[in-house]
């Protein structure tokens, strides 16, 4: 420390034009900082009057009883809006959808089989679809969700404006 402050004063004796400016920059600042605090001292707060129309409004307010108009009250939500109503969209599965998904018709070849998909997804009409956690498609007035059939079909995916759907190994994207 003591080698420190002895290589400071031959610096100050060496080079005395730069230690005046030092020392003259130091001054000022302090003079400009001292000058700051004086000057922005904190205050104490003052509040003006109240306006005239402030002490009018209160004068109303305060003078007897008006007529109060009392509007009704909204009704309240009994539903979640962005829940689908079941007893309008019922996800019951038909006995006819069972069988035909399970059938198979092995008498025709494979270009018969793949006509007879196309024809049966071009009676399907995809209407909405909905990602999350546990995606689905509103297809035809009903909510299919993955892994579900409808008239043989079963929903392997849903994406953001398509739906895919498999039928005896055919796979078919219906689009909105």
């Amino acid at each position: 420390m003591k080698e420190k402050l002895n290589d400071l004063l031959e610096w100050c004796k060496r080079d005395k034009k730069q230690t005046g400016m030092v020392l003259g920059l130091m001054a000022v600042g302090m003079l400009l900082w001292g000058r700051l605090i004086l000057k922005q001292a904190p205050q104490t707060a003052s509040a003006d009057d109240k306006p005239a129309w402030l002490v009018e409004a209160e004068a109303d307010m305060n003078s007897g009883p008006k007529e109060v108009i009392t509007l009704a009250e909204p009704p309240k939500l009994e539903r979640d809006p962005f829940i689908l109503d079941p007893n309008r969209y019922k996800r019951t599965l038909s006995e006819q959808d069972l069988v035909s998904g399970a059938k198979l018709d092995e008498g025709l070849t494979d270009e018969a089989k793949r006509m007879a998909v196309v024809d049966a997804a071009a009676e399907l009409q995809l209407q909405s679809v909905t990602l999350g956690d546990v995606p689905a498609a509103f297809i035809n007035g009903r909510l299919i969700r993955i892994g579900e059939s409808i008239e043989g079909f079963e929903l392997l995916t849903c994406d953001e404006r398509s739906a895919v759907l498999e039928k005896q190994g055919i796979r078919v994207r219906l689009g909105m």
